[in-house]
């Protein structure tokens, strides 16, 4: 299967961070949309190492999974104290798609806020603890608060768990009655029992 299949096919160890169709060029040159995909992709390996009692590979998936955060930080989320953009682009807070030779604040379906954050925070799962810092969540969030009035339950859903990381409270209640909407509800990749176990579990804030 090796001689078939490269051993990392998406990462690029040069940029440390994955290209989202792996290594073949593309018009514009390789991008990726939704790093935190590909953080729990290789969060997935590591624990897949795990339950196979298979220590290399588990030591494999966290190396990957080391470097794509420490690209998400770098690359896609835009701090007060550390943006590698120019003031102006760094105000959104997130960028949507990161390019081999430019960074774009919007997705491929869509610039909305909710679009350009959510992308990069879905799904919530244990490794989104190491990806959305409280310092982070604190400068994005007053970004998507105000879209909260006119988004779906989808998006909505993901904006109230980053919410969770400052305030757990007023998530959990922001949640609940997104259950009840059986046309919108929640994202595919989340549920309600997933979306109120990461809220029960965040740490206080300090």
């Amino acid at each position: 299967m090796a001689m078939h299949f490269p051993i990392a096919r998406h990462k690029d160890f040069f940029d440390s961070h994955s290209w989202a169709s792996g290594l073949f060029p593309m018009p514009n040159g390789k991008s990726q949309e939704s790093v935190s995909e590909a953080v729990n992709c290789y969060y997935g390996v590591h624990l897949l190492g795990k339950a196979m009692k298979d220590e290399a590979l588990s030591k494999w998936g966290r190396l990957l999974l080391a470097m794509e955060l420490r690209s998400a930080h770098w690359y896609w989320q835009m701090g007060a104290n550390w943006s590698v953009y120019p003031s102006k682009f760094s105000a959104s807070k997130m960028v949507g798609v990161v390019g081999s030779s430019d960074a774009k604040v919007w997705t491929w379906f869509g610039a909305s806020p909710e679009y350009v954050h959510g992308i990069n925070m879905m799904p919530f799962t244990p490794i989104t603890e190491q990806l959305l810092g409280a310092q982070f969540v604190k400068e994005e969030f007053p970004v998507l608060e105000p879209r909260l009035p006119q988004v779906s339950d989808q998006w909505k859903g993901l904006i109230e768990l980053a919410r969770a990381v400052l305030d757990p409270l007023k998530a959990f209640e922001a949640i609940l009655p997104l259950e009840s909407n059986r046309v919108d509800g929640f994202d595919a990749g989340n549920s309600l029992s997933n979306s109120l176990y990461w809220v029960a579990t965040r740490p206080k804030v300090p």
